[in-house]
């Protein structure tokens, strides 16, 4: 049985690349968040790397993820503040 307190301890681990369109790595970067599931955390990593491509004013990019939900959420229209928010509330 899990706690909402052992879930609120969990740390997951958020992770990504950003290649430009040779395949060279410009950029990459780990991230720890507490709390959360691991759709959560996909969708933090694609949000951290597209804000990250945005600073820097890159344009075609193209994203790619490994978790088919967190990439139906997006092309759908869903709301994924809506995932992230029910997540937390589960932690409090």
């Amino acid at each position: 049985m899990i706690t909402s307190t052992d879930l609120f301890l969990k740390t997951l681990g958020v992770g990504g690349v950003v290649h430009n369109h040779y395949g060279d790595l410009i950029a990459g970067f780990s991230h720890y968040e507490v709390g959360g599931d691991a759709l959560l955390a996909e969708l933090r990593a694609i949000y951290i790397c597209l804000d990250f491509c945005c600073k820097k004013c890159y344009d075609n990019i193209i994203c790619e993820s490994d978790c088919l939900e967190s990439v139906e959420l997006i092309i759908n229209g869903c709301d994924c503040l809506v995932h992230y928010f029910l997540t937390l509330r589960l932690c409090l």
